[in-house]
């Protein structure tokens, strides 16, 4: 585009990250991010969301969280589905722990939010951290939220993996 001096606008940046991630090519999609920085041209919401998702799926949390906290610097709300993405990819990495706090210490009503929950308690109980995915469960049902047949799933198979049968009655 830019060689016929055609000037994308943010939605065609945000088609091109899109595609990049598609295909497995997270630097591209970085580097399309930040080279939208340096135009001056301002991202979309659903960029950053897509840019950070992508990221964590790819392992680069880092560039993730820099990109998440680069966001506070430029006055862009934190919305919460972007927490949710940042939190699934960083308990994946086993490090989603301090972004939920922050969630909480920011003002963010997490209490009852099924996503966020069902999110933490899934990718914890696959690190077999069985007594926080618990805690988690019963934190979301004393505040009358719902838990997905996924968060069972996984308790379940955490108990299973750490040979504590008796649990899964307890469920």
């Amino acid at each position: 585009m830019l060689e016929t001096e055609i000037v994308p606008d943010a939605w065609s940046y945000s088609s091109m990250i899109h595609c990049y991630f598609k295909v497995g090519r997270s630097d591209d999609a970085y580097q399309i991010i930040q080279d939208m920085f340096s135009r001056n041209i301002a991202p979309t919401l659903t960029a950053y969301n897509t840019v950070i998702n992508g990221l964590c799926k790819a392992g680069d949390i880092g560039d993730a969280l820099r990109l998440f906290r680069k966001l506070d610097g430029l006055g862009c709300p934190q919305e919460l589905i972007r927490y949710n993405i940042l939190i699934d990819g960083l308990c994946k990495a086993n490090v989603g722990f301090e972004l939920f706090s922050e969630m909480k210490h920011k003002g963010y009503n997490i209490d009852g939010d099924a996503f966020a929950d069902c999110t933490m308690i899934s990718d914890i109980s696959k690190l077999c951290m069985t007594e926080e995915a618990y805690a988690c469960t019963d934190r979301m049902l004393g505040c009358g939220a719902p838990i997905d047949i996924v968060s069972y799933n996984s308790m379940m198979n955490s108990y299973c993996k750490e040979g504590t049968w008796s649990q899964l009655f307890g469920l």
